[in-house]
């Protein structure tokens, strides 16, 4: 720092934005969610029209057993990581009351 220069030491945190944030990424694991279950329809529809046995169809099974595991995890996460913004802009407030 040169001589004489002023650090501004105030933070400005923007509730707006980190609240659009928060939803944007809900939105976007919900968004994606429904794509993966989508993909999984398609793939059960395989399954149950298209073969009924052999290599392909007993791999293919297995995967879409293993998938439908994960089904909503992205969901979940989104969801979370929203709530946390919402916890982060209370945690905010508070500090902010008790420095003032």
């Amino acid at each position: 720092m040169r001589g004489g220069d002023e650090v501004d030491y105030r933070l400005i945190i923007s509730d707006e934005y980190v609240r659009a944030c928060g939803e944007y990424i809900e939105n976007q694991g919900k968004r994606f969610d429904q794509f993966f279950s989508d993909y999984l329809s398609i793939l059960q529809e395989l399954l149950d029209s298209g073969f009924s046995q052999g290599q392909i169809y007993y791999g293919l099974n297995i995967f879409v057993e293993c998938a439908e595991e994960i089904k909503g995890i992205v969901s979940d996460t989104s969801d979370m990581i929203n709530n946390t913004t919402d916890c982060f802009i209370s945690d905010i407030d508070e500090a902010d009351w008790f420095i003032n």
